[in-house]
């Protein structure tokens, strides 16, 4: 019996599936008694073997048991053939086992030893339980105070220079330069696509988040792909852009539109951290049955350690912090490239210069 006693102990501790503990008790309840066993709690009952036959008085008695938390003992109650025990832990009633009174010698001691430490492994998987829901309210938490933080300060910001600009048209165009209005209507333009961007990063996310991102898998051109993001970026920014197709390069699988915001986002970071006047390289190619897209900014690069972080949610290395931007951007990339069963990670340029590269895979069409 001892040895029963520490196989069981071993058991419940080895997982922290309340169902699984319960169904475990009953067995080693079995296993220990010879006889039938159960374990319930309320309306949820599994036995060993399935199905015994219990009495009404047996089940009348049980559910007292489970309803009366003033009795903290750990006395047995015998109901004809059955022993009844509740399982409980600090005050607090987990259910109760029933075990058919054992013949022979069976240490009865033990027998109920048994279901305490089975109540022990319930107790366990309960806060188990509780510390993960615990911890997962604090993480959505955080969530919410960096995403507010991050609406608060990269909304504002576009806006005001958006209002800036088409309150000075409306009230002084006529008497502005052609040039100078030209510049206010590029700055609202600018300015209308860089919110366009946030609420598609705040929109993807939030899907991403939910698990309801539509996806439509397309054979689609890469070329073009590519060639619209960068006539976008092209016109907010005055770095140079440099482009390398394979030839022959095949068309890839996925969906086209979750692959622009994709490489709108990555391109977006290298543009944010390469020099004016440094060049942006964006080169595709064939490796194995993927279509590789390479970003290779000429910027000061990451820390080693950072190279996977940056994927994080509104992480941020060192040298990114004193740029602005959200920290979604390559998170939101990440869920986007997976969700169409292909991958994006980063690494230093190799060929020996100052800069990052980020590598966007993708299938090739079958």
């Amino acid at each position: 019996m001892a040895s029963v006693l520490f196989e069981a102990a071993k058991g419940f501790s080895s997982t922290s599936d309340e169902g699984a503990l319960r169904a475990q008790l009953a067995e080693r309840l079995h296993m220990a008694t010879g006889r039938a066993a159960f374990v319930r709690d309320k309306l949820n009952v599994v036995a060993c073997p399935p199905n015994p036959v219990v009495s009404p008085d047996v089940i009348r008695t049980a559910m007292m048991l489970e309803r009366d938390c003033s009795d903290a003992s750990g006395v047995s109650h015998q109901v004809g053939d059955w022993i009844l025990r509740r399982l409980r832990s600090d005050g607090e009633t987990l259910g109760v086992a029933g075990w058919q009174r054992p013949v022979g010698d069976a240490d009865s001691l033990l027998i109920g030893l048994l279901a305490d430490v089975g109540s022990t492994g319930i107790a366990r998987a309960r806060l188990a339980v509780a510390k993960a829901e615990a911890e997962t309210r604090a993480r959505t938490e955080d969530l919410r105070n960096a995403l507010l933080s991050s609406i608060s300060h990269d909304l504002r910001t576009p806006l005001a220079s958006i209002l800036a600009s088409a309150s000075s048209l409306a009230e002084f165009g006529e008497s502005f330069e052609p040039a100078t209005r030209k510049d206010l209507a590029t700055t609202i333009q600018q300015e209308a696509d860089r919110l366009d961007s946030f609420v598609a990063n705040l929109l993807n996310m939030t899907r991403l988040e939910s698990g309801g991102l539509s996806i439509q898998r397309v054979a689609f051109s890469v070329p073009e792909s590519i060639e619209r993001v960068i006539g976008r970026s092209l016109s907010r920014t005055d770095r140079q852009v440099k482009v390398r197709i394979a030839p022959d390069l095949p068309e890839a699988f996925g969906d086209p539109i979750l692959l622009e915001q994709a490489l709108w986002n990555v391109l977006e970071n290298a543009v944010r951290y390469t020099a004016t006047g440094s060049p942006i390289l964006i080169s595709a190619s064939v490796v194995t049955d993927r279509i590789e897209i390479a970003v290779v900014d000429s910027g000061s690069g990451i820390p080693e350690e950072d190279l996977e972080r940056v994927f994080e949610k509104f992480y941020r290395s060192r040298p990114s912090s004193r740029q602005p931007g959200t920290g979604l951007g390559l998170s939101i990339t990440r869920g986007l490239l997976e969700g169409m069963g292909g991958s994006v990670s980063a690494r230093p340029r190799n060929d020996g210069m100052a800069g990052l590269m980020m590598i966007l895979k993708l299938p090739v069409a079958p």
